[in-house]
Parts: structure tokens; C-alpha cells; sequence
């Protein structure tokens, strides 16, 4: 009798051990792309001071072969958008993992810059590195590339 009781309980505790461990993961993976939906926005209106509450203080963003840390990268939108600019940006197909207290994630975003010299529709491809600092995820790393167009 111990033994089935024993076997019942392995065959339902360990399903729903599973169900939670992964349900955790999915807020997990949502806390980690919501970041990442909140940096983008941030880029898109220059909302400098999200920009510093999501990026950890050795923040490194890696774009065409250039290197910005967080004030270099500030310096460089506020310039383009005092000229008038505006842009629009969307990430979408994000493909996330989580090891304990560090992220990955790749994602493409679509997206319209304007200018006084017109607009351009543009692709991207960015991968984000993230660490788990108390209850927040800090972007310490991101690689952006352009997408060709097809």
C-alpha cells in the first residue's frame, strides 16, 4: 500500500512541479521582454532617465562597429532628435532564455525614422544580454544590425 501511495505521489507532484517551474519561466521570459519592449520605447521618445533605470551601469550597446556606453548612446540620440527627427520602433519575434540570474534574447524590430530629409523604414536584428539585479532585469549588453532589405 506504501508503495502505491509512494508511486501516486511521485506520478502527481512531479507534473505539477513541472506546470509551476514552467509557468515561472514564462513571467520570467515576460519580465525580461518587457524590458527590452521599455528600452525601445525609451530609445524611440529619448526618455533618458528610463534609459538609465533599464541599463546597468556598465551598459554597452554595439551598433555597425561602433561602441556607445550609456552616455555616449544618450549624447548620440539626443543629437538626432534635437535636429527634429522622430522614430517609430517595434520588436517583435523575440526568442528569450533565462540561466538563473542572466538573459538572452534576440528579436528583430521594425521601424520608421523621419527626418527633414524624408523617412526610411527600417529592419533590425538586436540581441540584448541582461542581469538580474534584485527584482529588475539591466541591460548590460546589445548588438543592433541592420536587416537587408528584400
Amino acid at each position: 500500500m506504501r508503495i502505491h501511495f509512494c508511486c501516486l505521489c511521485v506520478f502527481l507532484v512531479i507534473p505539477l512541479c513541472a506546470q509551476q517551474t514552467t509557468h515561472r519561466n514564462k513571467l520570467i521570459v515576460a519580465e525580461v521582454e518587457k524590458s527590452l519592449n521599455d528600452f525601445s520605447t525609451a530609445l524611440a521618445t529619448t526618455d533618458t532617465l528610463l534609459l538609465k533605470h533599464l541599463t546597468g551601469p556598465n551598459f554597452v550597446l554595439l551598433e555597425e562597429g561602433r561602441m556607445f556606453d550609456y552616455k555616449a548612446m544618450v549624447l548620440s540620440i539626443q543629437q538626432v532628435f534635437a535636429t527634429g527627427a522622430k522614430m517609430k520602433r517595434v520588436p517583435l519575434d523575440f526568442h528569450t532564455e533565462i540561466r538563473g540570474s542572466v538573459a538572452w534574447s534576440n528579436y528583430s524590430v521594425t521601424g520608421e525614422f523621419e527626418s527633414n530629409q524624408g523617412k526610411i523604414v527600417f529592419s533590425l536584428l538586436e540581441t540584448a544580454v541582461l542581469e538580474r539585479v534584485g527584482e529588475q532585469w539591466l541591460i548590460v549588453q546589445m548588438t543592433t544590425i541592420p536587416l537587408e532589405n528584400k
